[in-house]
């Protein structure tokens, strides 16, 4: 009998430290700029995540393992099991791509609206079909237009420019909208195009184009025009095979969505408020935003066109969360 009592204490009392002994391994991925708002967020996720000392995560977040889009390739693979990504969730489901049709909104405050209370869980079914889950959704702010040398305050100044674009159907379908000239250039070759000639000028937030082309981009165009947002994902697997200690331990780790917005709105706003010497950047009239406007009216049906039905269907949900922010307004 004490025989028995003793093993079954021994049981009881290893028995939970046996369950958290099991280490979860993963890679963290994302291309984040040292000293901007991203940064100390991922920094914010690995003092969390590491925490719990069962979880044991490699960081690559300054863009070491390529880019984008070969980062959902090693999502997808489990090769990446928590990443950053922003425009490449287009290439996993392209009708995400609908809250970038330019000049769908008129404020973050009303796209984040939209996103928060109209998409987060389509977008999120979405994406759990291609085995990911989404931690948080994140915002970029207002895509801006980057030049080496001219201005482009109407759509007739990018006439002989070619603009780099990242590769996914919104981008394109705007440029093709304003009959404008474009190149997909990797990130690892865009400097030596911007010093070269070869490209003019692109399409990115600002966070980035003030951290990394500060020397080779003199001007930049505010025309608030394509919203931008991404999503902090997670390889649906690998998380299910955590424990539930470490699962909650990763779903807690990044910071939560609207607090990560308001201090990405907070870096842009500094950045805008003194900007580079080297920069200028431009605010448009309403004039010229209206000449924007109907240069790329286009470019709606040729996104929905290529999305389908499905990218139909969503689209009607930010007219739905377009009309519900009007009327809280009022």
């Amino acid at each position: 009998m004490r025989t028995f009592l003793c093993l079954a204490f021994w049981l009881i009392s290893v028995s939970p430290v046996s369950a958290e002994t099991k280490t979860l391994n993963g890679v963290v991925a994302v291309y984040a700029q040292v000293g901007t708002t991203w940064w100390n967020q991922w920094d914010h996720f690995r003092t969390n995540a590491e925490a719990n000392p069962s979880v044991k995560l490699d960081y690559h977040i300054q863009g070491e393992l390529g880019s984008e889009q070969q980062l959902i390739a090693g999502l997808r693979r489990n090769r990446v099991h928590v990443a950053g990504i922003s425009q490449g969730l287009t290439t996993l489901v392209p009708e995400i791509g609908v809250m970038a049709i330019p000049f769908l909104f008129d404020s973050v405050d009303e796209a984040a609206f939209t996103l928060d209370n109209y998409l987060a869980i389509p977008f999120s079914d979405a994406l759990a079909e291609k085995g990911l889950t989404v931690l948080r959704f994140t915002e970029a702010s207002w895509t801006i237009l980057y030049t080496t040398k001219h201005p482009v305050l109407i759509p007739s100044d990018l006439s002989g420019l070619t603009i780099r674009i990242a590769p996914n159907v919104i981008q394109k379908a705007f440029m093709e909208s304003l009959g404008t000239d474009y190149a997909l250039v990797q990130l690892g070759e865009l400097i030596a195009g911007l010093e070269t000639g070869l490209i003019h000028g692109g399409l990115a937030n600002v966070v980035w184009v003030d951290n990394f082309m500060r020397d080779v981009v003199h001007h930049v165009t505010k025309w608030n025009a394509v919203y931008g947002y991404g999503a902090v994902l997670v390889a649906t697997d690998w998380l299910q095979n955590a424990t539930p200690t470490q699962q909650s331990a990763i779903h807690k780790a990044f910071l939560p969505t609207e607090t990560a917005r308001q201090q990405t709105r907070i870096d842009i706003k500094r950045i805008l408020s003194h900007p580079a010497p080297t920069m200028q950047f431009h605010t448009l009239s309403k004039d010229q935003i209206a000449q924007w406007r109907r240069a790329s009216q286009g470019a709606k049906n040729r996104i929905l066109e290529a999305m389908g039905p499905t990218g139909a269907e969503f689209f009607d949900l930010v007219i739905e969360g377009k009309r519900a922010y009007a009327e809280n307004l009022r």
